[in-house]
């Protein structure tokens, strides 16, 4: 199934480039002023509507909205400049307001019943300032709602950061295609409801190729179907090398995520012997590693790492793997402290390394600040320098490499509790050794974990009371919501 593409600010402005300007902001505005009409006037009594410029192009789709307005009758439409004169009131005979921070400006705010945010669109990369933002602070303290055109002002594009200060939307009407921005970190809870409409671009298949959403849909699509006659052997092998003395849970949890998804055999294998442990859990099949070089590598799957430990013997165990050339290989946890360490670089391509964000910093050498100030480049520098595929963990998580990305479309911060990533490495490696490549078993186990914590949510539970083992709980019922 075809992924719903998104698009960077730099395809953005190559969409851009590549079509008519002028005919890109007629079907704009066409668009904003027919969900005003239809969708936002059928249940909100419209009085007034405020219209607020900025100095571009997303200010010249807002001119010619309002234009439109009140040319089809709306006769109480002020609108409100800032940033200079917009190059396209040249096209429009339209009475406009200098913004300013008076009284009489800001009661505009006040009395609006509607506000078109036409103030900066998708080029912005830089802090909004000055009377800018007071501008957008005016928005978010009226209580009337806004329609964003194409971005809500102050979102970052791709990185969904807010630059300041960023507008409150109750709708963003976004063009062409939606943006990453608007699905991770700060952007879901900016954007309101996203209405993604064609405004006539060309070429978009060609230039918007970075960037994806995996959602429900996508998760159907890849669901690994089980035939009648199936038995354990055909439904896939995995190996999970995880676990020591007081950590033996890290494993178990990662196991259990393999078997819940389907694996049909999961061996538990560590540097220490887990059976003791394993006395409750007789689904497992458990060993110790007594050598290194006896380790068996015909396993469909494996994941390293979840409470193993960080030691050079982790380092000599991914090293031997590289030189078997093993297959399908998750690096998790003390395996990615492992990989910082002891600089090991240029893992197979058919590899991935599952990191949350301070995991990210310590692999490529930044702060985790920085990893969240822009997640899907941290992504691409990781795949870059390590040469595999990487899963960033957190809000929204991120699967790709250094080429191209794919943003989940599930989870909350419900996931934010000890065990839930030791339980994803685990369902990845499960979806794995049933046959799925490397990105379509990381995205898919991404989206399953994080629509359990999205369930736990539904279900009336506080994000606060999730544990790893209530992921494993849901699963089932996760997959049979995929699966029909």
């Amino acid at each position: 199934m075809e992924k719903e593409r998104l698009a960077l600010r730099k395809e953005c402005q190559r969409l851009d480039e590549l079509s008519d300007s002028k005919r890109l902001m007629t079907n704009a505005a066409n668009h904003l002023f027919s969900y005003i009409e239809n969708q936002i006037s059928s249940h909100l009594e419209i009085k007034s509507i405020l219209v607020v410029v900025g100095p571009g192009n997303n200010g010249g789709d807002a001119l010619y909205t309002a234009k439109l307005l009140i040319d089809s009758g709306y006769d109480n439409v002020d609108v409100i400049v800032l940033g200079g004169k917009n190059k396209h009131l040249d096209d429009i005979n339209l009475s406009v307001t200098t913004f300013n921070d008076s009284d009489e400006i800001k009661d505009k705010f006040v009395k609006a019943s509607l506000i078109v945010d036409g103030l900066f669109g998708v080029g912005l990369n830089k802090d909004v300032e000055g009377l800018f933002a007071k501008a957008i602070s005016c928005m978010n303290h009226s209580l009337a709602p806004v329609l964003s055109v194409d971005i809500p002002s102050g979102l970052d594009c791709d990185t969904g950061v807010v630059l300041g200060e960023a507008v409150q939307a109750q709708w963003t009407v976004t063009f062409g295609l939606g943006k990453p921005g608007f699905y991770m970190v700060d952007g879901p809870d900016l954007v309101g409801g996203v209405v993604v409409v064609d405004i006539g671009y060309t070429d978009v298949d060609t230039v918007a190729s970075s960037a994806f959403l995996f959602t429900q849909a996508v998760a159907h699509s890849l669901f690994p179907k089980r035939a009648s006659n199936s038995n354990k052997a055909t439904n896939g092998k995995a190996c999970i090398i995880a676990g020591k003395e007081g950590m033996w849970g890290a494993g178990v949890l990662a196991s259990r995520g393999a078997f819940r998804v389907g694996s049909g055999y999961v061996y538990l294998n560590s540097f220490e012997d887990p059976k003791g442990f394993l006395a409750e859990t007789p689904d497992i099949i458990a060993s110790k590693i007594e050598n290194i070089n006896e380790i068996c590598v015909d396993y469909k799957a494996y994941a390293i790492g979840p409470g193993l430990g960080v030691d050079e013997r982790v380092g000599k165990l991914i090293d031997f793997f590289k030189s078997k050339k093993v297959s399908n290989v998750v690096i998790d946890a003390d395996a990615l402290s492992v990989l910082a360490i002891y600089s090991i670089r240029d893992l197979p391509d058919d590899w991935i390394l599952t990191p949350h964000s301070g995991e990210m910093a310590r692999l490529i050498g930044c702060s985790a600040l920085d990893v969240e100030s822009d997640r899907i480049l941290a992504l691409k520098k990781c795949s870059s320098m390590y040469g595999c595929n990487v899963l960033l963990k957190g809000f929204r998580t991120l699967v790709g490499n250094s080429e191209r990305v794919d943003i989940i479309n599930s989870g909350n911060s419900a996931l934010a509790t000890a065990g839930t990533g030791d339980v994803l490495s685990g369902m990845i490696t499960g979806f794995l050794a049933q046959g799925l490549n490397i990105l379509d078993a990381s995205g898919l186990a991404a989206f399953v974990h994080g629509s359990c914590a999205d369930l736990w949510i539904k279900r009336g539970f506080s994000k606060n009371s999730m544990m790893a083992s209530d992921v494993l709980n849901l699963i089932p019922n996760v997959l049979t919501g995929i699966e029909n």
